[in-house]
């Protein structure tokens, strides 16, 4: 059941990428398996003192498994009118058309605004592509749901792409900036998938740090986010930017309070205006706040 948000107010900050676990849940599932410092409870206990520290007002949480028992989680916690997080982005038997079609029905109301399916993590590179796939899309776009993704790889990108040529309402958001190499222009891939991204109108871009640059350790160190911003800027303008801070993952960094911040001066230092567009204005109209 959706619920009425307060307006966001002028200098708030949304969150537009956090997950929201219970340790039971993570310490044998997919990625986060790898990951013991991430074994831990990370609910709305934890979330909220972090909301407050860094002035967020509302949030989206994110899906972190390809099941669906997460997504009631979720959606409960989002049902709290006293709470931060407003908003799901949540997972969908992609390769099921029928079930997908099924699940969005049950689900109803506005409180569910995305999808995302962990192709990062999937063996086959390719798995965008296939025909079941893009039939189940086309559902999440009748609903206008936007479809989350992270590439990490060519075919992520051109398959991706292909998406948005033969499904035009569908609406897409790149997460953690789309896996940025570690330094400007090493990755060219990255750069023209990018730029093609851009110039088809239909996608957003979250200016996050994701894990696989926060498994370089010390080497992310040597990433010149502040660059990397600048040319996501170039390529999209401010106006299709969302701040976010892809929280308890983030953590995983020993310095990762230094690298929020510096997400947020160099979203600052685009001017006031472009400013309040990634930090709030900008999530209002993608997740409908």
């Amino acid at each position: 059941m959706s619920h009425p948000d307060p307006e966001v107010a002028e200098n708030d900050l949304v969150d537009t990428h956090h997950h929201l676990w219970r340790c039971e849940d993570v310490i044998t599932r997919g990625w986060t398996a790898s990951e013991p410092r991430l074994h831990q409870d990370f609910g709305l206990t934890q979330y909220e003192p972090f909301a407050r520290e860094w002035g967020i007002a509302q949030s989206v949480a994110v899906q972190a498994a390809d099941e669906l028992t997460e997504n009631s989680r979720l959606l409960a916690d989002v049902a709290d009118p006293h709470s931060s997080p407003r908003r799901v982005v949540g997972w969908l038997p992609l390769e099921k058309p029928d079930q997908t079609a099924t699940v969005l029905a049950d689900y109803g109301g506005a409180d569910l605004v995305g999808v995302r399916h962990l192709v990062n993590f999937e063996p086959d590179s390719r798995w965008l592509g296939r025909d079941s796939v893009k039939e189940s899309l086309r559902e999440v776009a009748r609903h206008d749901l936007v479809f989350e993704v992270v590439p990490v790889s060519a075919d992520h990108f051109e398959l991706t792409m292909q998406l948005i040529r033969d499904i035009p309402d569908l609406r897409v958001v790149v997460d953690h900036l789309g896996n940025p190499p570690l330094q400007s222009g090493a990755n060219p891939t990255w750069t023209s998938g990018m730029r093609e991204f851009a110039e088809s109108g239909a996608v957003d871009v979250k200016v996050s740090v994701g894990h696989a640059l926060l498994r370089q350790g010390t080497e992310l160190d040597k990433w010149e986010l502040e660059r990397c911003v600048e040319g996501v800027v170039e390529m999209f303008g401010a106006e299709r930017l969302l701040w976010a801070s892809n929280w308890p993952v983030v953590t995983l960094h020993p310095q990762w309070r230094s690298w929020l911040s510096r997400t947020l001066a160099a979203i600052d230092g685009l001017g006031e205006d472009d400013a309040h567009q990634v930090r709030a204005a900008n999530a209002r109209r993608v997740y409908r706040l």
